[in-house]
């Protein structure tokens, strides 16, 4: 226990000296590390190439390699914030249709419908605003009393007479209109 004594304070001054003796510089980090946990140290060295993990935000390393994906708190903030969701499908939809369901003219509550059926392609001719009850007509047996509304509202939205994506007539009303679900394939 530390007494504060001359002598106490020249012991502890001679065991850092010691310790720094038995102390080697990381090959990555250039850290003093001490002997007893050198190679364990260089083995989990957040710059060795084989742990190297670049932050999303910033591009800088993680010293926490093993478990984080951002460098601070601040990167994470602005990684996966709210703000970010400039390009979420909801948005991009929203910004090029009007917020209001296409067939019965909902406005509280509106859904995205990914029309190709591709929930990574987020352009704004793949997306249509459908209240929850079209959408799921959309996604059941009931697709044919809806599916001449969404085609005519495509067509007058995107301004092209023969509105033909190249997919299959739907199989529920069989009245000949062209069904924007992709075929099937074998």
């Amino acid at each position: 226990m530390y007494n504060g004594s001359k002598q106490h304070k020249e012991n502890l001054a001679k065991a850092r000296k010691l310790l720094r003796k038995l102390s080697k510089g990381c090959s990555f980090c250039n850290e003093p590390i001490h002997l007893a946990g050198f190679k364990q140290h260089e083995k989990w060295c957040y710059l060795n190439p084989v742990n190297l993990k670049l932050c999303l935000n910033c591009k800088k390393p993680i010293k926490r390699h093993r478990y984080a994906s951002t460098c601070s708190k601040k990167c994470s903030n602005y990684t996966f914030s709210r703000r970010r969701n400039l390009f979420s499908y909801r948005t991009i939809c929203f910004r090029a249709h009007k917020k209001e369901c296409c067939i019965c003219g909902e406005e509280n509550i509106v859904e995205v419908h990914h029309l190709d059926g591709d929930n990574k392609n987020n352009t704004p001719e793949n997306l249509i605003p459908l209240c929850p009850t079209h959408h799921q007509y959309w996604h059941s047996k009931f697709k044919h009393l809806i599916e001449k509304q969404v085609l005519e509202y495509i067509r007058n939205w995107s301004g092209i007479e023969d509105l033909n994506l190249g997919f299959p007539p739907s199989k529920g009303g069989g009245n000949g209109q062209t069904s924007l679900m992709p075929a099937k394939t074998k």
